[in-house]
Order: C-alpha cells, then sequence, then structure tokens
C-alpha cells in the first residue's frame, strides 16, 4: 500500500522532477536507472541545474517540487 501511494505520488509529476527525486534520493550514479535518462557523457543523471532547464523551472522551483514529490511519497508520520 505505501509502495503504491508513493509510486502513484511520483507518476503524477513530471520527467525532470522524478529524475530530481532520484537523484537526491539515491545519487547520480545508481544502477536502476534507465539509459534514456543517463547523460551520455557521464553515464549518470543529469545535475539538478540541468534537469531545471529540462523542466523549464529554475532551480529553487524544481527543489520546491522535488521535496513536495517526496514529502507526498512518504507514509504517513513518517519524517524526513
Amino acid at each position: 500500500m505505501a509502495y503504491e501511494r508513493a509510486l502513484a505520488a511520483l507518476q503524477a509529476e513530471a520527467l525532470p522532477v522524478r529524475q530530481a527525486v532520484c537523484l537526491k534520493l539515491l545519487g547520480p550514479g545508481d544502477d536502476s536507472y534507465p539509459d534514456s535518462w543517463r547523460d551520455s557523457a557521464t553515464g549518470e543523471l543529469p545535475p539538478l541545474q540541468q534537469l531545471a532547464v529540462q523542466a523549464g523551472l529554475s532551480v529553487p522551483t524544481l527543489r520546491k517540487r522535488r521535496d513536495a514529490a517526496i514529502a507526498r511519497a512518504r507514509p504517513e508520520g513518517e519524517q524526513t
């Protein structure tokens, strides 16, 4: 149930926001990332600044959306 709620919360977000969530929680080079998400030069997720450009957002706005998505995905009562 908690997993389904977390997945639903993330699926509602734009791809750059989901990538920013993964970047924060798993780091830039996790093996679970699809190749299409990876920067071809580094083999890792793009940095937050590049994800913000892709989303058409400022870095602070992307951070706020990322943090809000993480908060919605957490089980009720769990703190960061």
